[in-house]
């Protein structure tokens, strides 16, 4: 509409002024425009005019020499649970455990006094609320770590694809969620590595992290993880919400507020909406009390 009502006052100008005799202009000391020397515009650079589409990063498989793979110390069964504390400090292991961890990459929490926060959630089953979960920490603008199980990404693979393309880093948490404290080595491998592989076909990525199965651990297992090149988590900050929690969002806003402590690791799973409706007032209070949240990436 502009453009005819440009054109149209145009024409009717045009019309107007051919009813006058033009008087013709003085004679210009300057030259005409059209006779100045001019020089001749660049040619654009292609390049810029078509700029490369972005190749998509494909990270490498780690090479993996099963033969030189040996797992070292006892198979002693190891459950980890629950350690909180609700004094602002970060709790404790037994020795046994720490020495453990000492040696073979072992996490369960950041050693750091910094006001750090680390969310991690399990995604073992698909209960309809992951999507909305990546929707509220995109909203909230926070970063995540999600440990898979390999049946998991086989059948949600497009969850998957959305949680690495989002930007959230992911670890394996095993193929099956058995005991992984009890095989031997060369099934610990076996298991781990049809994990790893699934997940870089589906995304060209690589993992780098590993969580037990029900945080069951044995010295033994452990150190096989550690040789495959992975580091272990485990959780300061956990409470029963693999299924749904009695107190609802509530509960679990109280259950990470009572326990936070600076390098908090705070596990967390989607089989129900309480944590997504209770992730934006946890964000909200941790902020105001000077925590912020960070990806176990950043280790």
């Amino acid at each position: 509409m502009i453009i005819a009502s440009c054109l149209t006052g145009s024409l009717l100008f045009l019309n107007a002024c051919s009813l006058f005799k033009p008087v013709p202009s003085p004679p210009s000391a300057n030259p005409p425009v059209s006779s100045l020397p001019t020089e001749e515009s660049p040619s654009p650079d292609p390049k810029e005019m078509n700029p490369p589409e972005k190749v998509e990063e494909i990270e490498a498989m780690p090479v993996i020499d099963e033969n030189s793979i040996q797992g070292t110390g006892s198979k002693k069964k190891y459950a980890f649970g629950v350690l909180m504390t609700t004094d602002r400090t970060q709790p404790g292991v037994p020795i046994e455990w720490q020495r453990i961890f000492n040696q073979y990459n072992g996490y369960f929490v950041i050693p750091t006094q910094e006001k750090k926060v680390f969310l991690t959630f399990d995604l073992g089953y698909e209960a309809g609320f992951t999507g909305s979960l990546l929707d509220t920490l995109d909203e909230l603008n926070i970063p995540a770590t999600f440990f898979l199980l390999g049946q998991y990404m086989e059948k949600n693979p497009d969850i998957v694809k959305r949680i690495v393309q989002d930007g959230y880093s992911v670890g394996n948490h095993s193929y099956y969620h058995e005991n992984i404290y009890d095989f031997n080595v060369q099934d610990i491998i076996q298991d781990t590595q049809k994990c790893q592989t699934l997940f870089h076909q589906l995304t060209n990525r690589t993992m780098r992290f590993y969580r037990f199965p029900k945080g069951e651990f044995s010295e033994y297992a452990m150190s096989v993880i550690q040789r495959l090149g992975y580091k272990t988590f485990f959780w300061s900050i956990a409470y029963k919400d693999w299924e749904k929690v009695p107190e609802g969002p509530d509960g679990c806003y109280k259950n990470v507020m009572d326990h936070i402590h600076p390098g908090a690791i705070v596990l967390m799973h989607a089989v129900s909406d309480d944590n997504i409706l209770a992730l934006p007032r946890i964000v909200q209070s941790l902020t105001e009390q000077g925590y912020t949240f960070a990806s176990l990436d950043e280790l």
